[in-house]
């Protein structure tokens, strides 16, 4: 047996009990008023599980738990509110509830993956299945004493931890928003230095005043740190040419991203972008520099702008109100336009 083997052993916390506590009954004559979900906010667990049901909770509301709310906070005093703590929450949140001299009249604990089996589980990573049974050897206590209900989100595990049939919160589909996803890419290369640094600032804007824009960009882990904490962006590695269209060539996308900035090497550039654009079936925001800038500005098979963020903005709020059947026909006829004189 390697020393290491046995160093890792040494080091596995050992859970006090095994498999799932027993939830406490409490007698109470308090209706359920409100309820409160306690979890991280943003995840798949709190889209299918409780968002796309939480018209059946009464007064639903979310709290993150990444920190405990204020003294005043009405979670504090609520005796006739259902808490629900969503798989391994902060052990400061237990200890918290736990400590309360009136709790509330229900507190569920719901799991929608085998916390309390994961530590017998050795298909797991070995971090992942520590950090797990690490938390939950300490939580046990306090959910045993705390809990009045474990939710699951599996017949599998309701039959595994002998839980009645009405404790299974199956999955369900969350509602999709009535504006759909407008769909925008900037594929510039790491030789698009100038337009990198435009793209964060106007990408940032973007998201900042459109609920329903989503943006994918091509750049490595530096590009993927640069954009941390912009929301519904997506982040590809390069890809090789024979990928890159393949990519292009199953997809359709929205608006296309083609800021150009003055530089000796950007002069030299040929108006290949507009025919990725044009192969995603999307409408292109070309700057005033594209090569075809002016016969796409009077042809109107795109937008063309000049620099600047606001300029480029008010292109973005144009293009997305484009025809944008009528504005690809437009760009088809021109860039057959440009081919066929070319032969």
């Amino acid at each position: 047996m390697s020393l290491n083997f046995v160093e890792r052993l040494r080091l596995w916390p050992t859970p006090r009990k095994t498999g799932l506590f027993q939830p406490q009954s409490r007698e109470t004559s308090n209706k359920i008023e409100r309820t409160w979900v306690v979890s991280e906010l943003n995840t798949p667990t709190m889209d299918y599980y409780f968002r796309s049901r939480q018209h059946r909770f009464r007064r639903y509301q979310e709290l993150c738990s990444r920190q405990l709310p204020e003294k005043g906070h009405p979670l504090w005093t609520a005796a006739n509110a259902r808490v629900i703590l969503s798989r391994n929450v902060p052990l400061r949140w237990l200890h918290a509830l736990n400590a309360l001299s009136v709790k509330p009249a229900s507190i569920v604990w719901f799991i929608d993956d085998d916390i309390p089996g994961a530590h017998q589980d050795k298909s797991l990573p070995d971090d992942y299945r520590k950090r797990l049974s690490k938390w939950y050897t300490q939580a046990y206590p306090l959910l045993q004493s705390l809990c009045t209900e474990v939710w699951v989100s599996t017949r599998y595990l309701a039959e595994k931890y002998a839980l009645p049939d009405q404790s299974v919160l199956p999955p369900l589909q969350l509602s999709s928003p009535c504006n759909s996803m407008v769909k925008c890419f900037y594929h510039g290369s790491s030789s698009h230095t100038l337009e990198w640094a435009f793209i964060h600032q106007f990408v940032t804007a973007v998201q900042a005043r459109y609920p329903n824009t989503w943006f994918e960009l091509i750049g490595d882990h530096s590009l993927k740190r640069r954009f941390k904490g912009v929301p519904r962006v997506t982040i590809i590695h390069p890809l090789d040419w024979q990928n890159y269209q393949a990519l292009i060539q199953s997809r359709r996308m929205d608006i296309g991203l083609v800021p150009l900035y003055d530089s000796p090497f950007n002069r030299a550039r040929s108006h290949t972008k507009m025919l990725d654009i044009h192969r995603q079936g999307a409408i292109g925001i070309y700057g005033s520099r594209f090569p075809l800038a002016n016969r796409i500005k009077d042809e109107e098979a795109g937008v063309v702008c000049e620099d600047g963020l606001d300029n480029w903005l008010h292109a973005f709020s144009y293009a997305m109100e484009m025809p944008k059947d009528k504005t690809f026909e437009k760009a088809t006829r021109l860039i057959e336009s440009v081919e066929s004189a070319e032969q």
